[in-house]
C-alpha cells in the first residue's frame, strides 16, 4: 500500500500459488495527517522471470484545504514516466510493433494529460 508516495503497508504472496488466480485481503487502518492518497501497487515475477507491475486508481484523501499535489509527486511522476519509456524502447520488449506503438504514444502524452498543479 502507498500513501502519496511513500509505502505504508507490505504483504508478500510469494508462497500462495497463483493457479488459477491469486486472491487475498489485507485489511489495516491508516489515518493521514495531511492531503494525499493512496493505492495498492502489486509486483509479480513470471515464470519466465519477467517482472510485472499493476496498481489501483489513486483514492484521493481530504484532510484539510490544501492541495493534494507536491512538487515531489510531481518530479517523480516525470523520472517514472522517463523509466518506462526506456523499458518500453528495450530491443525485444514487445514481440510486435503494433503492440509497442500504442503504449510508447500514451507514455509520450502523460505529461501533456497530467499537467503539473499549483505545487506548494
Amino acid at each position: 500500500m502507498i500513501h502519496t508516495g511513500q509505502v505504508i503497508r507490505q504483504f508478500s504472496l510469494k508462497d500462495q500459488s497463483p493457479q488459477p488466480i491469486l486472491s487475498s485481503e489485507h485489511p489495516f487502518a491508516h489515518v493521514p495527517a495531511r492531503n494525499g492518497w493512496h493505492v495498492a501497487l502489486a509486483l509479480f515475477k513470471s515464470p519466465d522471470g519477467q517482472l510485472w507491475r499493476a496498481h489501483t486508481s489513486p483514492i484521493y484523501l481530504t484532510v484539510d484545504d490544501k492541495s493534494t499535489a507536491f512538487k515531489r509527486d510531481t518530479l517523480h511522476r516525470g523520472r517514472w514516466i522517463d523509466k518506462l519509456i526506456g523499458i518500453t524502447n528495450q530491443p525485444n520488449h514487445y514481440q510486435r510493433k503494433a503492440d509497442h506503438d500504442p503504449i510508447i504514444t500514451t507514455y509520450h502524452r502523460a505529461p501533456r494529460a497530467c499537467p503539473m498543479p499549483l505545487l506548494r
